[in-house]
């Protein structure tokens, strides 16, 4: 069972900021996005990340892993959530 996080990605109790807000409904404390995309993903397997690390590819460009993120820092760099790991967000 996981334990519900907060936005910074820390367990309860353990966020300095008063006022922490949990993660919204539908929405994981972590997320996975590239150096260059424009969107956040549930995981390094969702279907549209690699269709686009595919296409990046092919255009020749710089590829970068995906790294995990807190949401917040996702959300603070203008990332959306993918709609295809994160349908209903």
């Amino acid at each position: 069972m996981t334990q519900e996080r907060c936005i910074h990605d820390l367990l309860p109790g353990q966020c300095a900021e008063a006022g922490c807000a949990p993660v919204p409904p539908g929405l994981t404390a972590h997320v996975y996005a590239t150096a260059g995309g424009k969107c956040f993903h549930r995981s390094t397997r969702c279907a549209a990340l690699l269709d686009g690390q595919r296409y990046a590819e092919r255009m020749g460009m710089n590829l970068h892993d995906p790294q995990r993120l807190p949401l917040r820092v996702a959300q603070s760099r203008g990332l959306s959530a993918c709609e295809v790991c994160f349908p209903l967000a």
